[in-house]
C-alpha cells in the first residue's frame, strides 16, 4: 500500500512539473537562431536499438512531416523540403537536420523522434527563432575549472539568506541554447533531451554534470526563483585546467628540440675537428716524408761525392786486391 501511494505521489509530482512548464509556454529542449545554413541537432539520448527516426515541424497545432529515416539507409524527404534539407547519417543515433537557404518561413517548432527498443519513442523539441538571448554579459561571470573525464558540480554562486526555490540551467552558444536541467523544490527534475543521462539535481540550487568532455567547455546560464519572489540570472564559465600540462608539454618540446640542436651542433663540431686533425696529420706525414726524401737524397749525394773523390785519389786501390784474390783462387 505504501509503495502504491509513493508511485502515485511521484506521478502527480511529475505531472505537476510538466503542467507548470507548459503554463509558461511550450517545452523546448533547444533554441536555435535562424540562419541561411543552420543545423538542428538531434542525437538519441539513450543506448537503444533504433528502428526509425522522424523529423516534423509543428504548425497550427498540426505536425508536418519533413523526413523519415528507416534504419539503416531508407531515407524519405518530403518533396517541399527535398531541395533544402539534408539529414546526416554518420551514426545511427545522430540524425541532424541541415538546412540550406533557410528563410523566415522556417521559423517555428521542430520535433525529432527516435523509435527505440526498449525505451519507446524519445523526442526532442527545437525552437527556431529569428533572435534571442544568445549573447552573454561579461559582468559577474563565475568560473569553474575541471578536466575531461571528471564530474563537475554547478551551484548557485551567491551568498544569500533566502533559499532558492527553483533553478533552470542552460548551455549558451553563439547560435544555440540548450536546456540542461530544471531543479525545483518538491518537484521532479526536468531534463533537456541532450543531457538527461549526464546530469542530476543535487538540490534545488545545484546539479552535477557527469564525465565532462572538451565539448562541454563554455558558457552556462542559470535562472533562479527564490522563496521570497526574487528572481534573476547569472553566468558560469566552465574551463579546462589542462593549461599547465599544455605548457609543460610545450616546455618539453622546446627543451627536447634545443637539446637535439645542441647535439647536432656538437656532432658537427666533433666531426669537423676530426676531419681537421686527420688532415693535419696527413699534411704532417707528407711533410715528414718529403723531409726524409730530401735527407736521403742529400746523404746519397754526399756519399757519392766522397766515393768519387776516393776513386780519383787511388785509381787501383780496389782493383789490385780483387785481381790478386782471384789469382789466388785460380791457383788453388
Amino acid at each position: 500500500m505504501n509503495c502504491l501511494v509513493f508511485l502515485v505521489m511521484a506521478f502527480l509530482q511529475s505531472y505537476q512539473s510538466n503542467v507548470s512548464l507548459m503554463a509558461e509556454g511550450k517545452h523546448v529542449d533547444s533554441i536555435v537562431k535562424l540562419s541561411s545554413t543552420m543545423a538542428l541537432k538531434c542525437v538519441c539520448p539513450m543506448n537503444a536499438s533504433i528502428s526509425q527516426m522522424v523529423w516534423e515541424k509543428e504548425e497550427n497545432q498540426t505536425k508536418q512531416l519533413i523526413a523519415a529515416f528507416r534504419l539503416p539507409y531508407d531515407l524519405h524527404i518530403e518533396s517541399n523540403y527535398k531541395a533544402r534539407v539534408l539529414v546526416t547519417n554518420f551514426t545511427s543515433d545522430n540524425k541532424t537536420l541541415i538546412f540550406s537557404n533557410a528563410t523566415e518561413k522556417d521559423v517555428g517548432f521542430y520535433l525529432c523522434s527516435f523509435h527505440t527498443f526498449p525505451h519507446g519513442i524519445l523526442e526532442k523539441t527545437i525552437h527556431v527563432v529569428q533572435s534571442g538571448a544568445f549573447e552573454f554579459s561579461n559582468l559577474s561571470i563565475h568560473h569553474l575549472i575541471t578536466k575531461p573525464g571528471e564530474n563537475v558540480t554547478f551551484k548557485y554562486p551567491f551568498n544569500s539568506d533566502v533559499a532558492v526555490n527553483q533553478m533552470t540551467w542552460e548551455r549558451v552558444q553563439p547560435d544555440c541554447i540548450d536546456l540542461i536541467i530544471q531543479c525545483a523544490d518538491s518537484e521532479m527534475p526536468i531534463y533537456g533531451s541532450d543531457y538527461q543521462n549526464r546530469v542530476d539535481c543535487i538540490s534545488e540550487s545545484s546539479f552535477v554534470l557527469l564525465d565532462v568532455t572538451a565539448s562541454d567547455y563554455g558558457m552556462y546560464r542559470f535562472s533562479y526563483d527564490k522563496v521570497n519572489g526574487e528572481n534573476g540570472t547569472g553566468w558560469i564559465k566552465l574551463s579546462s585546467n589542462n593549461f599547465e600540462p599544455l605548457f609543460t608539454k610545450l616546455h618539453i618540446i622546446f627543451i627536447g628540440s634545443g637539446a637535439f640542436l645542441i647535439l647536432i651542433i656538437l656532432i658537427i663540431l666533433i666531426y669537423r675537428s676530426f676531419c681537421v686533425t686527420k688532415k693535419r696529420k696527413r699534411i704532417k706525414k707528407m711533410r715528414d716524408y718529403k723531409d726524409t726524401c730530401r735527407q736521403s737524397q742529400h746523404q746519397y749525394k754526399n756519399w757519392a761525392g766522397q766515393r768519387s773523390a776516393n776513386s780519383s785519389q787511388n785509381p787501383t786501390a780496389t782493383e789490385d786486391p780483387i785481381y790478386a784474390n782471384w789469382e789466388q783462387v785460380m791457383k788453388k
